[in-house]
């Protein structure tokens, strides 16, 4: 049971190792508190943010267990008002959704965008005027004849694939 404990520290360590490395990390960075330290660097509040997983619980306080009081699909943006860290040493980021409601997300749920001034001036092109046509549920995007087209509520139009990719959509198979 002794060797088995030891080879299971062994591995852990190599593997911590190799993580540092690959990151480029050094050793006096695992000093600092890394919620602190993304708090500290943190983009000027308000900005906007995406979801980007499945769904998203919005959350009373600024921890896991607290109540939940809503909820956001992949892709729905929302304003970051500001951040706190949670008892647990995670970073949450307080948000306003489209209906007025505030509460918490942990951060690494969202996805910075721009600050809402650049993002209005980033309008999406019309649908008479788009090129390209994303589906913010699966992340693709399709070219205007393309019989995969998404639903119109999932629709996110672009110009140009350079523009769709930035945005992290993806060609569909489709169209090719």
């Amino acid at each position: 049971m002794k060797k088995r404990f030891s080879l299971i520290a062994c591995v852990m360590a190599c593997l911590i190792m190799m993580l540092l490395c690959a990151c480029g990390a050094q050793a006096e960075a695992l000093a600092g508190d890394p919620a602190e330290d993304a708090l500290e660097e943190a983009t000027q509040f308000p900005f906007l943010a995406e979801t980007h997983e499945l769904a998203v619980n919005v959350r009373a306080q600024a921890d896991t267990r607290s109540e939940k009081v809503g909820r956001l699909e992949r892709g729905m943006q929302l304003t970051v008002t500001g951040a706190e860290i949670s008892a647990d040493g995670e970073l949450f980021y307080c948000v306003c959704m489209e209906d007025g409601t505030q509460g918490f997300v942990r951060s690494d749920l969202l996805l910075a965008s721009k600050e809402p001034e650049e993002q209005q001036e980033d309008a999406q092109p019309s649908p008479d005027e788009a090129k390209l046509i994303g589906n913010r549920n699966s992340r693709k995007y399709h070219e205007i004849w393309c019989h995969s087209l998404p639903a119109e509520k999932n629709r996110v139009y672009f110009n140009s694939a350079e523009e769709a990719e930035k945005e992290g959509y993806v060609h569909c198979r489709s169209c090719d």
